[in-house]
């Protein structure tokens, strides 16, 4: 009996972790203006293990012309992180043409992920 209550326990937290909801970044906002590095205020549900990723796209491309994974750290047992992350630069492209995606999402150990918070900015 003990380990069937262990297994509906495992099964339970799994089905939560499964269900985790999109991280919140509370900064950088949409339409930020930020330079070759930036800090972001992240709040999950209770401790999650978040990555960041920051493409870089410049006006008239489809599909961004660079990656830079910023992160892979636990939040505090609160959820909160706060993190400094490096944004991409692109050589000979002007800087108004230039837009930054800050993606941010949660993974469970066995490689399940939330869905992604993605925010918007450019650079200063």
């Amino acid at each position: 009996m003990k380990k069937i209550i262990a297994v509906v326990a495992l099964l339970c937290l799994a089905s939560v972790a499964l269900a985790a909801s999109a991280p919140v970044v509370n900064s950088p906002k949409d339409g930020d203006k930020i330079g070759p590095s930036v800090y972001l205020n992240i709040q999950t549900e209770g401790k999650q293990f978040v990555i960041v990723i920051t493409d870089v796209y410049v006006r008239g491309n489809n599909k961004p012309v660079g990656s830079v994974p910023g992160i892979r750290h636990w939040t505090n047992d609160d959820g909160a992180l706060t993190v400094r992350v490096s944004t991409p630069r692109v050589v000979n492209a002007k800087k108004s043409d230039i837009t930054y995606k800050i993606r941010v999402f949660t993974a469970t150990p066995g490689g399940e992920k939330s869905p992604e918070t993605v925010v918007t900015c450019y650079p200063e």
